[in-house]
C-alpha cells in the first residue's frame, strides 16, 4: 500500500541508476539489495551494496557530485561516466525528497531516499 504523486518515468530512472550503481560497485560474491517501506509521511527506498574497495566516510556526500568516482582508478572502462548518482540527487530533489549515503563499515555502501507521499 505505497503510493506517492511524482513522475513515473523519473522514479523508475531513479531506481534503475541506483542498482546499476550498486551493481558496478560491489564485488563479485558481493550482496546488493533494495528495500522500499512506508516512514512516517514519507516512503523510504534503501539501496544497500557491499564494495570492492574501502569507501571512506568523507567520500560519501561527494558520491552525488557529478563526474566523481570514489576510487581514482576507475575510469570509463569500468563503465558509466559517474553522474549517475548525481542525476539520482536531481530527480529525489525534484520530488521534495532527501537523499543520503552512508557506510557502516567503510566496506558497504546504502544509498537512502526519503520520499514525500
Amino acid at each position: 500500500g505505497l503510493s506517492m504523486t511524482g513522475d513515473e518515468k523519473s522514479i523508475a530512472q531513479l531506481v534503475g541508476l541506483l542498482l546499476d550503481n550498486a551493481l558496478k560497485y560491489s564485488p563479485a560474491g558481493g550482496s546488493v539489495s533494495l528495500t522500499l517501506e512506508k516512514s512516517g509521511r514519507q516512503n523510504k527506498l534503501c539501496v544497500y551494496n557491499t564494495t570492492a574497495d574501502p569507501l571512506p566516510q568523507e567520500q560519501l556526500e561527494l558520491l552525488f557530485e557529478r563526474f566523481y568516482r570514489a576510487d581514482a582508478s576507475r575510469n570509463s572502462a569500468t563503465g558509466g561516466h559517474g553522474i549517475g548518482l548525481s542525476v539520482a540527487k536531481a530527480i529525489v530533489t525534484a520530488h521534495g525528497g532527501k537523499i543520503q549515503a552512508s557506510s557502516a563499515d567503510g566496506q558497504s555502501l546504502l544509498i537512502t531516499v526519503l520520499l514525500p507521499t
